[in-house]
């Protein structure tokens, strides 16, 4: 049984290593732009604000549509999903 643990233990040893192998070079390959890169840039931010506002409108749409009237609460609702899909 020791020798297996051992051989267990030596193989999962040679897995990280030939993985973290493999990720410095996927790394190399890719110029350092992986960490140059945001994930999120204010831009994207945005349109998934604009995707939240029209979300939030048409959560509360029979309260916003009796406040403002049904035309201009749609009109909202419809700009703010074409903004988020042309910012996003």
């Amino acid at each position: 049984m020791k020798w297996l643990y051992n051989a267990n233990q030596d193989f999962t040893k040679e897995m990280d290593r030939a993985s973290a192998i493999e990720d410095l070079e996927a790394h190399a390959s890719l110029k350092g732009k992986i960490f140059k890169r945001k994930m999120m840039d204010p831009k994207k931010v945005h349109g998934l604000g604009y995707f939240g506002l029209a979300g939030m409108t048409y959560a509360f749409f029979p309260q916003l549509a009796l406040h403002v009237g049904y035309n201009a609460a749609m009109l909202g609702l419809t700009g703010s999903m074409l903004m988020g899909m042309t910012t996003l």
